[in-house]
């Protein structure tokens, strides 16, 4: 007899790895609106340009979402990016239609931003991966994954002694410092496992190369491979 819950499983994970088949890929927009408002204000310049472009965008998408024809493959943040530089483009156009020509005006835009684009949505990414280790943290017995990595984080200089010392006050359970530096593994691990999902549900049918690449581009590689096998 097939197991009901093996079945679960594997479509979430099917699913978990197809950003185009979940038939609304806007909840992605909406995961990463951040990285959208600050990529704006750098294209823009202007903190109300940025606001009244994001919030026309994530208004247009919520009520029309996007076709199967426009993400049929890649990178979501690829997508999206032209998808917002796009609607920064014909707010300029709106606003001084006397201006550059179209193409001269996406290329000055795409030019001045890239850079910015990448940091933004990789502080989006890990931002998702530590809501995820919090919530690991608190639906698992045994475990303070999440502060141990919080504190080695905030005390990047304490040594495990200080750092175990610390939790214990916080946490009010007895850590000692060989403790702490198992748990600190162990969340750092996780952590790395968090940060591949969260890359790989913004990839159709990711494989290693690519997220491989999306690590690479965002400057997550050494990190990630160090805990990861």
């Amino acid at each position: 007899m097939n197991d009901p819950s093996s079945k679960e499983r594997t479509l979430l994970e099917h699913i978990s790895t197809h950003w185009t088949m979940m038939g609304d890929p806007a909840k992605f927009v909406l995961r990463y609106a951040p990285a959208i408002r600050k990529y704006l204000v750098v294209i823009l310049k202007k903190e109300q340009d940025a606001e009244d472009v994001s919030q026309d965008f994530l208004m247009k998408v919520l009520t029309k979402s996007f076709s199967e024809k426009q993400v049929t493959r890649g990178r979501f943040r690829d997508f999206l990016r032209v998808a917002i530089r796009n609607a920064a483009c014909d707010h300029l156009r709106q606003k001084h239609p006397a201006a550059v020509d179209q193409t001269t005006l996406e290329e000055t835009l795409a030019d001045r931003a890239e850079n910015e684009w990448i940091d933004h949505w990789r502080g989006c990414l890990l931002e998702k991966a530590w809501r995820r280790l919090d919530q690991f943290q608190r639906q698992t017995n045994g475990n303070l994954y999440y502060s141990v990595l919080r504190l080695a984080t905030d005390w990047p200089t304490a040594d495990s002694s200080e750092l175990a010392t610390q939790l214990s006050q916080s946490s009010g359970t007895r850590s000692s410092p060989e403790s702490f530096r198992q748990q600190l593994h162990r969340a750092r691990r996780k952590f790395a496992e968090f940060i591949i999902d969260e890359i790989k549900e913004t990839i159709r049918q990711p494989t290693k190369e690519e997220v491989a690449e999306e690590l690479r581009e965002l400057g997550l590689e050494p990190f990630v491979l160090r805990y990861i096998d």
